[in-house]
């Protein structure tokens, strides 16, 4: 046991001095491969923890769960999602999709909001399949649900939102006016609250004005009816006004 603490000291002192190979040698020595493991780690030399991991497979839970704190950390969000999965940490991989869909859905990009909600419909498919608690299966039915309404609202908003920003699309009017019909349908009949981001006026807007270009004269005059109970808050430009 005196032997296995002064080596301890020793590979302290050797961190300590930044003499990190002189270390690495003592920790195997010791055949202490979490405190080896740890100190590549809190370096960032990931190409030797993951030299460790396929020697040591024990570890590599911990290995690829420090590894997608470090990544999620530089903004590698997917990258850390992935590496999440590989730790068996199922929370934090949704965690990360999570905020990689916020930040999709407060740049405006919304076919990634409509990848990622997509994604997360599959992470909560994949639990209900392991789960036989029926409490918590209906929990995940209804976040699957909810997150595969929202893939598709996300997909078809990208649509009317370049629509009604952009000065030119290349998206046939049918399409738009189909893809606008069906946003409305699935807000208006939608529980809750309307998901951020997406806005009832904006796709009505577009309705009524795909609609007059489609001589649907009537179902624009109803469109600028439904305009006149909502409220819109963001500018609409001056492109196709």
């Amino acid at each position: 046991k005196s032997q296995i603490d002064l080596l301890r000291r020793c590979a302290r002192y050797f961190v300590e001095m930044k003499q990190y190979t002189y270390a690495a040698d003592v920790y195997e020595k010791m055949g202490d491969i979490k405190s080896l493991l740890d100190m590549r780690v809190i370096l960032s030399q990931w190409d030797e923890v993951f030299i460790l991991v396929r020697r040591y497979p024990t570890y590599a839970s911990d290995a690829y769960y420090h590894y997608g704190q470090y990544l999620a950390e530089h903004d590698r969000f997917v990258d850390a999602q992935r590496a999440f999965h590989k730790a068996g940490r199922v929370n934090e991989a949704r965690n990360v999709l999570q905020a990689l869909t916020n930040n999709a859905v407060n740049e405006t990009r919304f076919n990634d909001a409509g990848y990622y909600n997509w994604l997360l419909s599959k992470e909560y498919l994949i639990a209900l399949s392991e789960t036989l608690n029926d409490d918590l299966r209906a929990d995940l039915y209804k976040r699957y649900h909810r997150c595969s309404l929202l893939a598709d609202l996300y997909y078809a908003y990208q649509y009317i939102y370049e629509y009604t920003t952009e000065p030119f699309v290349d998206t046939p009017p049918v399409i738009l006016f189909n893809i606008a019909r069906f946003i409305y349908h699935k807000l208006a009949n939608l529980a809750g609250d309307i998901p951020p981001a997406l806005s009832k006026f904006r796709t009505c807007y577009a309705a009524c004005k795909i609609a007059k270009i489609l001589n649907a004269n009537k179902f624009s005059r109803q469109m600028i009816h439904l305009m006149r109970d909502l409220t819109f808050t963001h500018n609409l430009g001056n492109k196709r006004i």
